[in-house]
């Protein structure tokens, strides 16, 4: 497993990046800023911006969330996972917005990103196509939320851009970042951890939502850090 993705997108731009900024964007990695940003590939591919400035997409599904959160809090029966009882719900339990405001969030940013982002790699490839978005050319997130799919590292962004923003308006008091690795393909997935630590994966692409300990459950992907290893060790 190898989480140099980064570190190899730095080295593969050396020559044009400046300040460590692409093209006047900062580049979203582990841990950092989301909105404003910029995601490249290890590999040259699209470079995804993320600007809700830029984007009434990005914003309205935002905006969407936020709504759905709180008519969840005024009104059980606007609950989004009550909504549909034949949607698959990863928690595998009812969820109410009142009782768990945090993990309701978590799992409403899930599903909203499931619902304005399928995954396709054949669509995503048209899309590009279409856009002419090759070799490091950059293409607003909002394109791909606009056409309907997206893969791994749309879904990651949309979410990630999603929590960032719950954050800013004291919604949620923990952190997000966008992590990817690879075994034998690169991923990408939304990290959250909350205020006591806890850690909570949303990786749409896998179909997985839930704890570090249910990852390894489940076998969805190897989202452990070496800091979790760490961690775990020592208690």
């Amino acid at each position: 497993m190898e989480w140099n993705r980064t570190k190899l997108i730095e080295n593969r731009l050396e020559s044009i990046l400046k300040n460590g900024l692409y093209q006047g964007r900062h580049l979203i990695r582990r841990d950092s800023p989301i909105d404003g940003g910029v995601y490249l590939g290890g590999g040259r591919r699209e470079a995804i911006v993320v600007n809700s400035q830029n984007s009434s997409l990005i914003e309205y599904v935002y905006a969407k969330a936020k709504k759905m959160v709180d008519s969840a809090k005024k009104s059980p029966l606007e609950d989004p996972l009550k909504e549909d009882p034949a949607k698959e719900n990863p928690l595998e339990e009812n969820l109410s917005a009142k009782e768990n405001p945090e993990k309701f969030i978590l799992m409403t940013t899930y599903n909203i990103v499931r619902d304005y982002l399928t995954y396709s790699e054949k669509e995503v490839d048209k899309i590009i196509l279409k856009h002419n978005a090759y070799e490091d050319k950059k293409i607003s997130l909002g394109v791909f939320i606009g056409e309907g799919y997206g893969v791994c590292r749309h879904q990651a962004l949309l979410a990630g851009f999603l929590l960032e923003r719950f954050i800013k308006e004291g919604y949620l008091q923990g952190k997000v970042s966008i992590d990817r690795n690879s075994l034998l393909s690169a991923h990408a997935w939304c990290r959250y951890t909350s205020e006591d630590g806890k850690v909570t994966i949303i990786d749409p692409a896998q179909g997985f939502f839930g704890s570090l300990e249910k990852s390894l459950e489940k076998l969805s992907w190897e989202y452990h850090r070496k800091e979790d290893e760490k961690e775990e060790r020592e208690r």
